[in-house]
């Protein structure tokens, strides 16, 4: 997959998914929720959390996340459950998104956690250009969402390789990122 094609296909594909969404519109109890919503179950990952992972690294960015600003905008469209594996590519570009099962409307910064578990810093910063519009707290919101989501990958999905390679690139792209 070529990285730099995929990262704006997709950058492309969420600002338009992340319209505003009608009041209706389903919520899901675990994804486009507040991110402190994450706390309690993230912070009993980080504990369980291999040696090879620095807890207090992973504590402070996880506090960090934590003390952006809160979503307060309308609810947007989510796909809510969106991870490499559910990206279709051909040819090298970005072809597809599946498993639309959790659709939903939230914070965007769900969706955008994909940014650290699939492309390293140049080409985050080129899916963030192609999304467009995101300020700082969403985009931090969106990185700590990408750690949560991690933390789980990690330590529940010893039976799933797949998941658990997508816990360690995300965790490693999230604490290298500061």
């Amino acid at each position: 997959m070529d990285l730099t094609i995929c990262a704006s296909s997709l950058g492309g594909f969420l600002a338009a998914l992340h319209a505003k969404a009608p009041a209706d519109a389903p919520v899901y109890p675990y994804r486009g929720v507040p991110l402190n919503t994450r706390d309690d179950v993230t912070r009993e990952r980080i504990a369980l959390l291999e040696a090879t992972t620095d807890r207090r690294v992973a504590l402070a960015s996880w506090d960090h996340a934590l003390g952006a600003q809160q979503f307060e905008d309308e609810a947007r469209w989510l796909h809510g459950d969106l991870h490499p594996h559910n990206l279709l590519t051909l040819d090298g570009g970005l072809s597809g998104v599946v498993d639309f099962g959790d659709i939903s409307s939230g914070d965007p910064a769900t969706d955008l956690a994909i940014a650290w578990m699939l492309f390293p810093v140049d080409t985050r910063a080129l899916f963030r250009q192609e999304y467009g519009g995101i300020d700082e707290a969403t985009w931090a919101r969106a990185r700590g969402w990408a750690f949560s989501l991690a933390a789980a990958y990690l330590t529940r999905s010893a039976d799933n390789p797949v998941m658990h390679a997508i816990g360690l690139a995300t965790m490693e792209y999230v604490l290298a990122d500061g």
